[in-house]
């Protein structure tokens, strides 16, 4: 991790140089020809050096004149060492000085969001490492899903029903109510059917389990008979996997066709990776469970106060929340830490990306530069070995004032907005 800094809309509140990451879509399929930047040239270092050489020897050969002053055309810069470094092993703190963290995911843009249940409101921490309040006066915030256009929805336990949150206002709109004659707390976490866009939702005090249809209008029973269900997911066959905190991990490989794959101790959330793997955060314990896909139990991490939340970033990294008031993360795979970005000139700017491996993982990586418009990739080197790799932008009169860089291994992707200056 980076050196900490204050956020500034959360008073108290630090954060750990934090990696901004997209979730990748299991359909993700490998770039094909013809992209804009399939079109850079990739140039190693020694090849850089070289062409500025050539450049300055024919530049210095040309007679000179004084009445025809021309602005040259900007020219890749050398390659400057980008470092890469090994992730911290077991849980590192990302987040910390936070009232009650409780739940999390991520946007379709990659960033984390996350519900706060003392003060009522739904924050993300942006691309540069701000806390933003995108909902406020929620009633005890619980499961948050996001949506494709960029809505989320939010369980709201103290009044046992789904809100719709626009973050762009934080107009609150009704989606679903549900009934509670039990006098227990109301539902907790929600879930996401990918294929189908409805919305699985675990009735915690009525121990019943829903699919609901994507505008929230119709819902069909599809589960029963447990004790206080609080978090699902679909896996990959398309079965719902639900965290009961009576002590069960349940399976439901269609309507009311369930089985126990597990017994753990106090059960709150549970997400799966692109291998299948189910985690399983325990209350009981402190701690985060993997559940492999031949059903084999272990434990990836141990020490927590009381994890009450859970998410995978676009590289199965593990992102978890603890009610001692921090969010941290898991290192599996790789991630991106802040980078160091260089102003050198003529409206080129250098990125430096600070690479972070986890332990053992050594799978090779490649980076790339979304297109956006005004913004042109002047050279791009790859991450290898012990360096993560740079790239250099123009950065045109008028364009955007960021640019989105993509890390890739196979099915896992991570992407990073850096801020141009």
């Amino acid at each position: 991790m980076g050196s900490r800094f204050r956020a500034s809309s959360e008073a108290g509140m630090t954060f750990n140089t934090p990696a901004i990451v997209v979730p990748s879509m299991r359909s993700v399929k490998p770039e094909t020809a013809g992209r804009p930047y399939d079109q850079i040239r990739q140039v190693p270092a020694r090849a850089t050096t070289a062409i500025l050489l050539s450049v300055t020897l024919v530049a210095a050969c040309q007679p000179s004149s004084s009445s025809s002053r021309q602005t040259p055309t900007p020219t890749a810069t050398a390659v400057m060492t980008c470092p890469a470094r090994a992730a911290s092993p077991g849980g590192q703190v990302m987040l910390s000085g936070l009232a009650s963290p409780d739940d999390l995911a991520f946007d379709a843009e990659g960033r984390l969001l996350f519900g706060d249940i003392k003060n009522g409101t739904v924050s993300r921490l942006s691309s540069t490492g701000v806390v933003e309040q995108v909902g406020t006066g929620l009633q005890v915030p619980e499961g948050i899903v996001a949506r494709p256009d960029g809505r989320l929805l939010v369980a709201e336990q103290g009044r046992n029903r789904i809100v719709l949150l626009d973050p762009s206002n934080q107009a609150v709109t009704l989606w679903r109510t549900f009934a509670n004659r039990t006098g227990k707390e109301g539902i907790d976490g929600i879930g996401l059917d990918p294929l189908s866009d409805e919305v699985i939702v675990p009735d915690s005090p009525n121990g019943i389990l829903w699919r609901v249809s994507p505008d929230g209008a119709t819902a069909r029973r599809i589960g029963a008979g447990m004790t206080r269900p609080v978090g699902t997911v679909v896996d990959q066959q398309e079965a719902v996997v639900v965290a009961d905190e009576g002590g069960s991990v349940w399976k439901f490989s269609a309507p009311f066709q369930q089985r126990r794959i597990a017994r753990l101790p106090t059960p709150d959330d549970v997400v799966v990776d692109h291998g299948g793997n189910l985690f399983i955060n325990t209350l009981g314990d402190g701690s985060i469970h993997m559940i492999d896909p031949a059903g084999h139990q272990s434990v990836v991490l141990r020490g927590l106060q009381s994890p009450q939340g859970l998410a995978l970033d676009g590289a199965d990294n593990i992102v978890y929340t603890d009610t001692g008031g921090s969010i941290g993360r898991l290192a599996r795979t790789f991630f991106l830490d802040r980078p160091v970005v260089t102003k050198s000139g003529q409206g080129l700017v250098v990125i430096c990306p600070a690479l972070r491996r986890a332990g053992g993982y050594t799978d090779p990586l490649e980076l790339s530069v979304v297109p956006s418009t005004g913004v042109t990739v002047v050279s791009l080197v790859q991450p290898s070995g012990d360096q993560s790799g740079q790239v250099e932008v123009r950065r045109a009169a008028g364009a955007a004032a960021f640019v989105d860089l993509r890390l890739r291994a196979g099915l896992l992707e991570i992407r990073q907005r850096v801020p141009l200056p």
